[in-house]
């Protein structure tokens, strides 16, 4: 499936409580295509990782880190961050397109790791892997929607996706406008009703003596 279809359904899959924070240029124009009240739009990948397990840590909110393979491999210490975090309301979904944004000729190196659903699991992740999801469901954005408010973090998604010759606008908000959106966002009393964290396990509290 072209990316900016599974953006389209993963992004219509967030609640109205969630920020979704969309990493680099290209996923920044596809993203804010179907955009929704909480979404961060943030071209420059420079820490974006590190700002969403500091909102993970200092908010009920769940985040969603969306990000291109590509971006995934540039910046796997701040990943190594988010999986030791144990942030049960952080999540990180990887588009695997196999080749850098904006080129079709330059492959990435994600497809070459022996096995990175295991790699993902041992850094910390719970592991969900949708490479065939969405050609058996009749109602991904319903099923997706459900399978999250399930799940607690630090959750990592893998999604095979096929880059897309479709034309989107650059015209989404700066950085700066972007930023101070999510700011107000997070403030509105009325978005912070839809807050949602997966409930608390007796595992938690670890084993009684």
């Amino acid at each position: 499936m072209k990316r900016y279809s599974v953006v389209r359904i993963l992004n219509g899959a967030l609640e109205k409580g969630d920020i979704g924070i969309f990493i680099g240029g290209s996923l920044c124009k596809e993203a804010f295509a179907y955009h929704r009240e909480g979404n961060l739009y943030l071209p420059n990948d420079e820490g974006v990782f590190s700002l969403g397990l500091g909102l993970a840590m200092n908010s009920l909110r769940r985040i969603f880190l969306f990000c291109e393979d590509a971006y995934f491999l540039k910046n796997m210490g701040e990943i190594l961050h988010i999986a030791a975090s144990k942030c049960k309301n952080i999540y990180v979904i990887v588009l695997v397109s196999g080749v850098y944004s904006g080129s079709s000729k330059h492959p990435t190196i994600f497809k070459s790791i022996h096995s990175p659903i295991g790699m993902l699991f041992n850094m910390g992740f719970m592991v969900h892997d949708y490479k065939r999801h969405f050609k058996n469901s009749r109602n991904p954005v319903k099923e997706i929607r459900a399978i999250w408010q399930k799940v607690r973090g630090p959750l990592a998604v893998v999604v095979e996706v096929e880059c897309g010759g479709k034309v989107f606008s650059d015209n989404y908000p700066t950085e700066e406008k972007s930023l101070a959106d999510i700011v107000y966002f997070i403030q509105d009393k009325k978005t912070a009703a839809y807050n949602y964290m997966p409930l608390i396990s007796v595992e938690d509290f670890g084993e009684e003596e």
